[in-house]
């Protein structure tokens, strides 16, 4: 679990000689102009401003880059000249600075330039051509959602699969390289996980969305959780200018229905920014499995068809106020709530068979449930900024509640009472399940500059996390006299982290520099019924590094290194059997360690005549990482656990092509491909495994005419071997029409998902103990439809959310 990674030591040398070593070199190479874009009467910076230099000696020759985060602007290489500088922003008047002289070899501040807000609205075509839809920062991708047309009466799980670099499956699992990512909102980690997240992600509203960052080798400064990075959800906030807001209405042939709501009240030093929305949704899925048992002599065969509907009711609401006084405090309080409610009802038919695979016995199994799931999250915070010296502190503690409900009724139905063939299920069965979880967060983070180009962060973050699980089955069978047999199978799970963090980062001319270090102490207990409790005590520490160049306006460059934990979940570690299938156990193993993932990627970007190209080559190991080994005894029964393999490598790129954003075509095409090599000898040769994979995504955008665009987005991904056996190809298809009216505030969105009904998912499983193959589909082909109406100055509104 302690190796070391050559990569990562040779690249953290590598950045420190630069650091130390040849800082006047690069800085004395060329001029640089900087300044401080913020909001004239609040004196709060505007991120995203945009600040041109154009030439007076050659006004044709210009230059424009946007604000970060702090308002800061600045340009590299900028010849020696006298220029006009020119300052904008969506809801701002603009300042223009009216001649500017660069020496050589200089680096020239602006000092501060304030805006004044103009109580107007902009025309929303404007607004649109100014935004780029994708932008690429010192240690993120970032997707702006408003620049998006085909966002519009979508979720964000659609907005998710419409990234290149990420996967999401037919379970709503989000990864990205292979691994599963951490999902995080406004700056900080998501209030659910599981099947909640999923959920939640299926049917948020993508109206509520400002933009997605992909992060894929996060610094120090966010927790370690996640082999597969972090990917961090922003939502819509209104410009400050009154009330702003947005309004939508969205349905589907399969009985989806939602509706919701944002908006933004600001009013002196007093913001307020709320949104709410409530959805209903109808999903059909199902699936197939024979299964060969090899251990049995003769050998015998197992048919397994299941088909289930679920109808579900999920909302969400959210509110923030925010109070600022002067202009280096702000102090804030947040809510949210989000529940739903689902129903369904399935039945599975199960077929024994001989070695001819003729039938000896069969019987279906008929299932309903009903489940809720209600989730909070309340947090408070201030921010404190020396304005002279720029240190910032901000203080934030945040709790989160989690309170899970599921009842579910199976009865036996015989449909060949006197055949034996195997064990069968109890004739009817009874399942009650109340899950409760919290987590506690207190997170102390500083920040002071390092020179003139340069910061320094560090801080420190406690966090408690419980999931307490209550679950009582009953089991009635006639053979014993009606008697029931009830069964506590719950757990409790608790873990306890402390971590602290420096990061350092610095700007050398063109190349900007980032090393970090994260410390964290883990506790964690894991306990059954029987009071048997499973407990690991463990300290590691999480190196990060970034090096990022921009060789010119055109060409760009970010190297990163970051070690990354993953923590198996209850379900992993549960080594009671879940399954009220006699023919299929689910035993965790409450034995199971961390696994630790090295991730180094590379991400080289640059401008051509035809569109912007981004090849981004990675390589990743994990040690230690818990895979899922499934057996059959001679019976006929599987079990299911999961168990730590030696390593796993995975390496490979990605290339990807977006169009010139023009008045008509805009998109992308994507290609990537990665070889995966495991190595489990620790539990068995048979299990260690090597594959090659790629896949291919087209996402298109079209204007027909200036109010009516089509939009397609496809995936396909070839057949690919598994660590037990092999996955077959998958292909998603998916179009849309959308229309602007009232002057653009309005829209109506119609898409055709899946139209060839073509998303499924097949596999084979070999192994010495059995062959099986499977494949399960979920009901997506639909029309789906989608109405918004922005109201004040909603057609600007924006992403303020805290970046952590």
């Amino acid at each position: 679990m302690t190796r070391t990674f050559p990569f990562a030591s040779s690249l953290i040398l590598a950045i420190s000689l630069l650091t130390l070593g040849f800082p006047g070199f690069l800085s004395a190479q060329t001029a640089q102009v900087t300044g401080v874009v913020r909001d004239a009467n609040t004196g709060e910076p505007i991120p995203g401003a945009s600040v041109t230099l154009v030439q007076l000696d050659d006004t044709t020759n210009t230059r424009t880059v946007s604000a970060n985060a702090r308002g800061r602007a600045l340009f590299v290489g900028v010849p020696p000249d006298r220029y006009r500088v020119r300052v904008t922003s969506i809801g701002y008047g603009p300042r223009v600075l009216d001649e500017v002289e660069v020496a050589p070899d200089s680096r020239h501040d602006l000092g501060t330039v304030g805006l004044t807000v103009e109580a107007f609205e902009l025309d929303a075509l404007d607004v649109t051509a100014e935004r780029s839809a994708v932008t690429f920062e010192a240690d993120r991708t970032a997707y702006d959602i408003t620049a998006m047309p085909s966002a519009q009466g979508s979720a964000a799980a659609d907005l998710l699969r419409n990234m290149p670099e990420l996967e999401v499956d037919l379970d709503g699992q989000v990864s990205m390289y292979g691994s599963a990512t951490e999902i995080y909102i406004d700056g900080r980690p998501a209030p659910m996980d599981g099947m909640s997240l999923s959920v939640f992600l299926e049917q948020f509203p993508a109206e509520n969305i400002e933009r997605i960052e992909v992060i894929d080798s996060p610094s120090a400064r966010y927790g370690a959780q996640g082999s597969g990075g972090i990917v961090n959800i922003v939502l819509r906030e209104g410009v400050e200018l009154g009330l702003t807001g947005l309004a939508f209405l969205n349905g589907g042939t399969r009985g989806e229905l939602g509706a919701g709501a944002r908006a933004t009240l600001q009013r002196g030093p007093w913001t307020v920014n709320s949104g709410l929305n409530a959805n209903r949704s109808n999903r059909e899925s199902s699936s197939f499995d024979l299964r060969q048992n090899l251990v049995a002599d003769p050998t015998t065969f197992l048919r397994q068809e299941s088909i289930s509907e679920r109808s579900g009711r999920s909302g969400n609401l959210d509110l923030e106020v925010r109070y600022q006084p002067t202009e280096r405090a702000r102090f804030w309080v947040e809510g949210r709530v989000s529940g739903r409610d689902d129903g369904s009802e399935g039945a599975t038919t199960t077929t024994h068979m001989d070695e001819n695979q003729d039938p000896t016995s069969e019987y279906r199994r008929s299932s309903s449930l009903d489940a809720g799931n209600v989730t909070g999250r309340i947090g408070t915070g201030f921010t404190y900024e020396w304005e002279r010296r720029r240190h910032e502190l901000e203080i934030e503690l945040d709790i989160d509640a989690d309170r899970t409900r599921e009842d579910t009724r199976e009865e036996l139905d015989m449909l060949d009472p006197g055949a034996t063939g195997g064990p069968l299920p109890a004739e009817l069965t009874l399942e009650e399940e109340r899950q409760r979880e919290s987590e506690i967060r207190l997170d102390v983070d500083y920040v002071r500059p390092w020179s003139e180009d340069g910061r320094v962060e560090m801080g420190y973050r406690l966090e408690t996390n419980r999931d307490e699980s209550d679950r009582l089955l009953e089991l009635r069978d006639t053979d014993q006299a009606g008697i029931p047999t009830a069964s506590n199978l719950g757990f409790d799970h608790a873990q306890t982290f402390n971590a602290l963090y420096l990061t350092l980062q610095r700007q050398l001319g063109p190349l900007g520099v980032q090393l970090g270090l994260r410390g964290e102490h883990s506790d964690t207990r894991f306990e059954v019924p029987t009071g048997e409790a499973f407990e690991n005590d463990y300290f590691s520490l999480f190196p990060s590094a970034s090096l990022s160049a921009r060789l010119d306006q055109e060409r760009q460059l970010r190297l990163s290194y970051s070690r990354r934990i993953g923590r198996p979940s209850t379900s992993v570690l549960n080594p009671i059997d879940r399954s009220t299938d006699p023919l299929n156990r689910r035993v965790g193993n409450p034995n199971v360690d961390p696994e630790y993932t090295h991730s180094l990627s590379l991400h080289a970007i640059w401008s051509t005549p035809f569109g912007r190209l981004r090849l981004s080559p990675y390589y990743r190991r994990t040690d230690g990482g818990w895979a899922e080994i499934t057996s059959v005894d001679g019976d006929g029964i599987s079990t299911r656990t999961w168990d730590n393999v030696t390593s796993e490598e995975r390496y490979g790129a990605t290339l990807t092509a977006w169009l010139p954003r023009g008045e008509r075509v805009s998109g992308f095409v994507s290609v990537g491909g990665n070889r995966t090599a495991r190595d489990a000898s620790n539990l068995a040769d048979r299990y260690s495994s090597s594959s090659l994979r790629w896949q291919t995504r087209v996402s298109l955008e079209a204007m027909v005419t200036e109010k009516l665009s089509v939009e397609s987005r496809s995936s396909y991904r070839p057949a690919v071997d598994l660590p037990q056996g092999r996955s077959d190809a998958q292909i998603s298809t998916d179009f849309g029409l959308r229309y602007r009216f009232l002057d653009r505030q309005a829209s109506l969105r119609m898409a055709f998902e899946d139209p060839l009904g073509l998303r499924e998912s097949s596999r084979e499983i070999r192994d010495l103990t059995h062959v099986q193959i499977g494949r399960s589909s979920e009901s997506s082909r639909s029309i789906r439809f989608s109405v918004s109406y922005a109201f004040g100055g909603g057609g600007a509104m924006r992403g303020r959310g805290r970046r952590r």
